[in-house]
């Protein structure tokens, strides 16, 4: 393709131009040297005048000196002069006549004569009144005694300038200096010598013919100071007026120099003119004539030119249109058409005029036509909707020539900015006027920086309209290059987005007010953010909130937030007092209206109850809004700003829309309050789930998995696409899934399967998966989903359960045995007592020789042992007496470690580990040591051949993880304590009933079966647990693990024995029980204690009223029918707060607590007890 697209009249015209052109400029070269040429000659002719009129004024200042030296050497001026220097007779007047009649009248051209004496003086005058004047500062008096001299003056006349022509007076015969003689003549007599008129007067007939053709030539003399000093044909009475600072004038002024060329004149009118610098007189001569006048013949000679061009040019025009009508016509016709058929005419049709390649080309193009009419009709209407689009969304285009600094705007793009001064082909700045300026310099360094860095342009800014409104524009552009690469055009699209910014920004705030609102816990928060957000949104100054009190009869302040304008504060703290019934002050109104209400001015509204403080704060306009939730007000928020303000229906339709969507987000979030807590509580369900929750598609593509089965199987949600069975298990397994689900959608019903996965330690785990199809919005089954529960542990669970049932009826058992164990150890001490104190009455009646006294050991061994057996069931059932104290339990084992090496055989090895750990626990530390020792005799038996007993203590911490491990236990700290052996181990038949009472695998009569029953009973009472590991053949290991605490370990007082002795106290003995009360009676009254006795409660009460200053000492039985033991001591203790008092019973433990009396730390002893034990603990007690 060309690079220059021509038509052929183009072509032609050019073609013709070419020949043309030479032939025009040899025209105009001709012209051209024709003009230098005659510019020269006329300057050349210029300067011959100038030289002329040179000769002259340098002859005519000749003949002026000539004329002051022929005076200066006249005899009789000589003479006289000299007599008027020596003082002799009237020279003065004689030589003063002398002048005027024989002086003056010679030279029409002298204004006057002076003669001057050698001091300066004027001694003759044609002018009498200058005789005696002193001219001898003068510079032509000064010059003129030295030579003949010519001066510019104007004292002489001060009105016109004159030439001083002095010459020296000298003595004939000496030639001595006498004075000086001076003629003034006037410098007008020059404008003589210019104009011609000397040479008239000397007979020049043609003197004038030639000048006369150039009306504006003009000689004039320009003096030192740039004045001049002969006539202007131009300037009326100019001389020494006009000044001439021209270039001549100032180059012969200043450099001597002498000028010929074009130039402007005084006038400022360009002359072609000439100049000569005369050094005698520093005058200048000058000869101008006015450019347009003697360039008349270049004009002439310009014209001569033109037409012969015109010529030229006709005869091309006419070649020119031959060729148009017989080749370019034809093609124009096709052109025209085309153009008919840009402009959207497509009926044209060409006329085919010949048979020739152009009628061809008219066939041709007809074709055409017909073919772009169908394809238009389609496009013109798919520009109509592109235009329509383009007119609704205020989208204009334009482009911006760079280089020539133009902007082309479309019709919307004009319609658009708006603005008169903005046109098409506009310069760039002009539009820039129209943008705001406070967007303007970002708008021009956006442009800028587009250019520089050659990328595109989007920019939002405001346009100021000829109305001063102001509206937001987008623009868009990208850059255009030229061949070299550099940016020559910016191609884009202006569009208002006025309407658009307005509603980003009620969206702004609609958006900013949900989700800060969504965050909020309940109506006041949402209300505080609500002020602030519309407040700051909006320019109102104070926003306050009004709730509707629990009555709904009135509103109460419920917020306000304001700035720090002052009086806002005060207004605040005031209206925080008010209450508001319906239909009262502006909240009341918005309230029974439920519409907004605008106020111009509260402090002028009738029904502004707070109208006085707000005109104190300053607050004019005002604005409430109810908060509509589910068609009732929840609040009214309320604004005023400090101006009056008519009624804003755009700032009322902003706010409206605010609380709109606050009051559908309170709304809302009531409903999604409850709906998100339904999913997720599903979500949470799901995820949290034991199952394993799926959903697969057809192709058996995962489309969602719950938290299990990415915590088992290592799928994550963000990276579930494409994934399938075959990336989670081996393949036999994922098939068998797929089969599954193949079934479901076969059957398009809920099936339920046994399957299998694979986990990633390679076991296999057995699952029960439920799987039911989903169908889409067609009915169509799209997927399956599946809910499988691992049933591994399941089968685990089900074997360990019938484990733990197994243990549970075990400790069940051992909690029935002990129950009973425990209901009848306070009738069997009851019997223990009867026994023992009867026994030993009858021991002290018989003497120590008698054969019975045998008998009565013996009984009373065998009632020990029974009481003893007593102790141990209680121990079992965890209801002995126990004085619990905070002790070290090393130290317990420490002290028991030297009964124990008595206790085992030789062959057996104790060894001892002791942790460095504190192990401070709650116990009894007798208990504690009957623990090990019943544990160390039970190794022994199990180690009849010798082996090793070994007892450790370390501090361990029960968690969660051994709680589910062991089945026990509550998390803490715990004191261990493991007694091993290398016994012979006990089977799992013997560890189901090792710690039941009775129960014993020893011979008949070696064992009683309590020890471990009282091992267990008393680690359950110190809130401890025990656990047995053995197997047989391999020992046995018991760990006891005690709970640790953090009090201090109290030292023990040693125990003081004193000697039995009785008494003479009367004794009150409260008990139920006859036979142990007579028994008591007559032990006590043995030792000469006096005794009264009471049945019960009610009795015991009674008894000490009568005895009150008798009694002693209260010996009461715990358990009693009637009132009980606690309501009897206290009762008494009311009377007698003196009074001291011994609780005994043989009820369990936790009976005694019941009462109330180990809590307030009384005296108790325990049944049964020896009377030499309840007499001594009596005899304590009385002492003390």
């Amino acid at each position: 393709m060309s690079k220059f697209k021509l038509s052929l009249k183009e072509k032609a015209l050019i073609g013709i131009t070419a020949v043309l052109l030479p032939i025009i400029i040899t025209f105009f070269l001709i012209y051209n040297y024709n003009r230098v040429f005659l510019k020269q000659r006329i300057l050349d002719t210029l300067t011959v005048i100038a030289e002329c009129y040179e000769g002259q004024v340098y002859q005519f200042l000749d003949m002026c000196k000539r004329r002051a030296q022929d005076f200066a050497s006249d005899g009789f001026i000589r003479s006289q002069l000299l007599k008027e220097t020596r003082g002799r007779g009237n020279s003065t007047h004689i030589l003063s006549k002398h002048l005027v009649k024989n002086k003056i009248i010679l030279d029409k051209t002298i204004k006057t004569i002076h003669v001057l004496s050698l001091d300066g003086r004027v001694a003759a005058s044609t002018d009498s009144s200058k005789i005696g004047m002193d001219f001898s500062n003068k510079e032509y008096f000064v010059r003129g005694k030295d030579a003949v001299t010519i001066v510019e003056t104007y004292v002489e006349h001060p009105e016109l300038p004159e030439l001083a022509v002095a010459a020296p007076v000298l003595t004939k015969d000496t030639g001595r200096l006498i004075g000086v003689i001076v003629n003034f003549i006037k410098i007008s007599e020059l404008n003589k010598l210019l104009l011609g008129e000397y040479n008239k007067e000397l007979g020049a007939i043609s003197w004038g013919k030639g000048l006369g053709a150039w009306k504006t030539l003009e000689v004039y003399l320009v003096n030192k100071d740039k004045l001049i000093i002969t006539q202007s044909i131009f300037v009326e009475d100019a001389v020494l007026k006009q000044v001439v600072d021209t270039l001549p004038v100032n180059a012969g002024l200043t450099s001597n120099k002498e000028i010929d060329g074009f130039y402007k004149d005084y006038r400022g009118v360009e002359v072609a003119g000439v100049s000569m610098y005369l050094p005698l007189m520093k005058w200048v001569l000058l000869v101008e004539i006015d450019r347009d006048e003697v360039l008349i013949p270049v004009k002439a000679m310009l014209i001569s030119t033109l037409i012969m061009a015109g010529v030229v040019v006709l005869m091309i025009v006419l070649l020119f249109i031959v060729f148009l009508k017989r080749v370019v016509r034809p093609i124009r016709l096709i052109s025209d058409a085309a153009k008919d058929i840009a402009h959207g005419d497509y009926d044209v049709v060409v006329p085919i005029q010949a048979s020739d390649e152009i009628g061809m080309l008219s066939e041709s193009f007809n074709y055409m036509a017909n073919q772009i009419k169908a394809r238009k009709t389609a496009l013109t209407k798919s520009e109509a909707s592109l235009s329509a689009a383009q007119k609704i969304a205020n989208l204009g285009g334009w482009e911006w020539d760079v280089v020539k600094n133009k902007v082309y705007w479309s019709y919307e793009a004009l319609r658009i900015i708006g603005s008169v001064q903005v046109k098409y082909g506009t310069k760039y700045e002009i539009f820039l006027n129209c943008v705001h300026p406070d967007d303007r310099d970002f708008v021009k360094k956006s442009v800028d920086n587009a250019i520089n860095n050659k990328k595109s342009l989007d920019v939002d800014f405001r346009i100021i309209f000829k109305d001063t409104t102001t509206r937001f524009m987008n623009k868009k552009a990208v850059v255009g290059f030229d061949e070299t690469g550099k940016v020559n055009r910016i191609i884009g699209t202006l569009q208002d987005i006025t309407g658009r910014r307005q509603r980003e920004e009620e969206i702004n705030l609609l958006q900013t007010l949900i989700l800060a609102v969504s965050d909020t816990k309940n109506l006041h928060d949402a209300l505080v953010i609500a002020l602030e957000k519309v407040c700051n949104a909006t320019g109102w100054i104070y926003g306050e909130a009004w709730v509707p009190e629990a009555a709904g009869k009135y509103l109460a302040r419920d917020h306000a937030f304001y700035s720090k304008v002052a009086g806002l504060d005060k207004f605040s703290k005031l209206s925080g007092a008010y209450r508001f019934a319906s239909g009262i002050g502006l909240p009341g109104r918005t309230w029974s209206s439920k519409h907004p209400i605008w106020i111009k001015d509260v402090t002028l509204d009738e029904n502004y109850p707070r109208a006085a403080i707000a005109k104190e704060a300053g607050l004019k306009a005002g604005a409430a809004f109810p908060v509509l939730a589910g068609g009732e007000v929840v609040a009214i928020v309320a604004f005023y700003m400090l101006e009056p303000r008519e009624r804003d229906e755009r700032l009322i339709s902003l706010v409206s829309s605010a609380v709109v969507q606050l009051g559908q987000v309170i709304k809302r979030k009531q409903v999604e309050g409850a709906l998100h807590e339904s999913e997720e509580r599903l979500m949470s369900v799901m995820d949290n789930t034991p199952a394993v929750i799926y959903i697969k598609d057809i192709q058996g593509r995962f489309l969602f998995l719950n938290k299990q089965f990415e915590r088992l199987f290592h799928i994550k949600r963000e990276g579930l696409e494409g994934k399938t069975p075959y990336d989670c298990f081996p393949k036999e397994v994922a098939d068998s899934h797929l089969e599954n689900d193949r079934k479901v959608f076969e059957a398009k019903s809920p099936m339920e399967f046994d399957e299998i996965a694979t986990h990633d330690d390679g076991t296999i785990h057995d699952y029960i998966s439920v799987k039911f199809p989903l169908y889409d919005i067609g009915g169509t089954v799209y997927a399956v989903c599946g809910i499988s529960t691992d049933i591994t542990e399941r089968k685990r669970s089900e074997e360990e359960k019938e484990k733990l049932q197994d243990q549970l009826y075990h400790s069940q058992r051992l909690e029935y045995v002990g129950r009973l164990a425990g209901g009848i150890a306070h009738d069997f001490n009851n019997i223990m007592t009867v026994i023992i104190g009867y026994g030993n009455l009858l021991k002290m009646e018989i003497q120590k020789e008698s054969p019975s006294s045998v008998y009565i050991d013996r009984i009373l061994t065998s009632a020990e042992k029974a009481a003893n057996l007593t102790q141990g069931l209680l121990a079992f059932s965890r209801k002995q007496i126990r004085n619990p104290k905070p002790v070290n339990l090393n130290e317990i084992v420490r002290h028991t470690e030297v009964i124990l090496r008595r206790l085992i055989s030789e062959d057996i090895k104790l060894k001892i580990n002791l942790t460095d750990k504190e192990c401070i626990v709650m116990a009894d530390s007798g208990q504690i040591e009957q623990v090990l020792m019943n544990l160390a005799t039970n190794s022994r038996d199990a180690m009849p051949m010798g082996g090793q007993l070994i007892i450790d203590t370390d501090v361990v911490e029960i968690d969660n993880k051994f709680i589910k491990m062991h089945g026990y236990g509550e998390i803490g700290k715990y004191a261990l304590i493991t007694v091993s052996d290398t016994g012979v181990g006990i089977d799992e038949e013997t560890k189901e009933k090792m710690f039941e009472p009775f129960f014993t695998t020893k011979e008949v009569g070696k064992g009683t079966g309590l020890g471990l029953s009282i091992v267990y009973g008393i680690v359950i009472q110190h809130d401890g647990f025990i656990d047995v590991r053995s197997e047989t053949g391999k020992g046995t290991a018991f760990k006891i693990y005690l709970p640790l605490t953090k009090a201090v370990v109290e030292k023990i007082k040693p125990k003081m024995y004193s000697t039995l002795k009785g008494g003479k106290e009367t004794i009150l003995i409260a008990e139920d029980e006859k036979s142990i009360r007579e028994l008591t009676k007559i032990s006590l009254e043995v030792q000469g204690y006096k005794v009264i006795e009471a049945v019960d409660g009610e009795d015991a009460v009674n008894k000490f009223m009568k005895n009150k200053d008798k009694i002693k000492l209260l010996l009461l039985d715990v358990v009693m029918p009637g009132k009980n033991v606690k309501e009897v001591y206290d009762e008494i203790k009311k009377i007698r707060p003196d009074i001291k008092a011994l609780f005994m019973s043989g009820y369990s433990e936790n009976v005694v607590h019941k009462r109330g009396i180990l809590r307030e730390g009384v005296n108790y002893i325990t049944k049964p007890a020896s009377p030499s034990e309840l007499q001594e603990k009596m005899r304590e007690l009385l002492d003390s």
